[in-house]
Order: structure tokens, then C-alpha cells, then sequence
């Protein structure tokens, strides 16, 4: 599967889904719940063993965090995805499902990480998995 076919396959995932409110903040909700279950029991004790800046957040504040910002992006999805119906203009229809596309190769992204970096403790893996997110987010702004 190309490049291009999988943005094309995560549009119109996103394009369908994400216009009912429930299932496109249910989506990310779910979703980074089953990618933490599996490193769920790892990440206590190799967080505490990497080597941290003082400033790093305690394990405790990242279950809120997360859940805050996919009940965010999930939301933001719904409301982008509304702009993709025949009443839009063409110019933000196109934008629109093109965000919605970069936003799913985000999520995927996203789920990834985490079981990555803790259950399979693939640190090169994981950090190449956060430069396509940090890559993928920053899309969205250009």
C-alpha cells in the first residue's frame, strides 16, 4: 500500500466517521486506551528507569493529559468533518479531507507510540514514530 493510498483510505474513514460526534471522539478515546493496555504495566517502571530532564511530568498526569487532548482532537475532527458535505465550497471541502487524512495517519501514528516505546521498548522505533507525528501535526499548520 502507497503512501497515497493510505492517506486516501484514512480520508474517507475520517470523512464518514468522524461526522457523528460520538464516533469521532469515541474513536481517538478508544483507540489510545488499546494502544496503552498492552505497555500499560511496563510504562511505571521503564519510565522511572530512563534518563529524564527535571522538568519531566510525573506518570500520573499523562492518563489525564491524554485523555483531555484525544476528547479535544476528537471533537476537532467531528467539527472539520462537517465541512466536508456538498453545502461547503469546493476550496474547503478539499481542505477539509485533506486535514481529515493527515489527521487518521496521526492517529495511527499516535496508537503506535506507545506500545513502542513501552511494551516493546523499541526507543529508535518509537522515535521515528514521533518525528512522523511531529511531522503530521506540523502539516496541519502549513
Amino acid at each position: 500500500m502507497s503512501g497515497n493510498d493510505l492517506q486516501q483510505l484514512c480520508q474517507s474513514f475520517d470523512t464518514n466517521l468522524a461526522r457523528y460526534s460520538i464516533v469521532a471522539v469515541g474513536l481517538p478515546l478508544i483507540g489510545g486506551f488499546l494502544s496503552a493496555v498492552p505497555s500499560r504495566r511496563l510504562v511505571k517502571n521503564h519510565y522511572q528507569a530512563l534518563q529524564k530532564p527535571s522538568w519531566a511530568a510525573p506518570p500520573y498526569v499523562f492518563g489525564p493529559a491524554w485523555t483531555t487532548l484525544y476528547l479535544s482532537i476528537g471533537y476537532a475532527s467531528h467539527l472539520v468533518a462537517l465541512r466536508t458535505g456538498p453545502n461547503t465550497s469546493p476550496s474547503i471541502r478539499g481542505l477539509a479531507k485533506t486535514g481529515l487524512g493527515i489527521y487518521g495517519l496521526n492517529l495511527i501514528l499516535n496508537f503506535a507510540w506507545s506500545p513502542l516505546m513501552f511494551w516493546k521498548q523499541k526507543i529508535g522505533a518509537a522515535l521515528i514514530t514521533c518525528g512522523g507525528l511531529t511531522t503530521s501535526a506540523l502539516h496541519d499548520y502549513m
